[in-house]
């Protein structure tokens, strides 16, 4: 009769071990399918954004010198950018005097869980 006992107690103790070692391996399991679908959904968000600013330069390369101007930059961004990031822009003239180089920058923000990512390229316009 004491040989069940302890056999039964010694069962015991190995289904808690099993059921402890089970939660920490979902656990870690979780956490690293979790930061993998976070790279993955930055690495995508990152990628688009670098798509539409290379879209954004295209257009301005093939506009005018004149027309590129800081209220027309809405003109040049790709129709849904705006739907999944914020966006700025700014073109300065970079030689003041002769006006013929402008320096246009432009950014694309967009979080990913709480925190907030900017991807940034610079293009020079000259007047032709």
């Amino acid at each position: 009769i004491k040989m069940k006992k302890d056999q039964k107690g010694f069962v015991e103790v190995e289904i808690t071990v099993t059921i402890i070692a089970i939660i920490i391996f979902s656990t870690l399991i979780i956490s690293l399918m979790y930061n993998n679908f976070f790279q993955n959904t930055k690495l995508k968000k990152e990628g688009l954004a670098i798509v539409y600013i290379t879209e954004t330069f295209e257009k301005i390369g093939m506009a005018s010198y004149d027309e590129v101007l800081e209220e027309n930059m809405d003109n040049f961004l790709p129709e849904d950018v705006k739907n999944y990031y914020e966006v700025s822009y700014s073109v300065n003239q970079l030689d003041n005097q002769e006006q013929i180089i402008k320096k246009i920058s432009v950014t694309l923000s967009y979080k990913v869980g709480n925190k907030t990512y900017n991807v940034t390229m610079q293009r020079l316009k000259a007047k032709e």
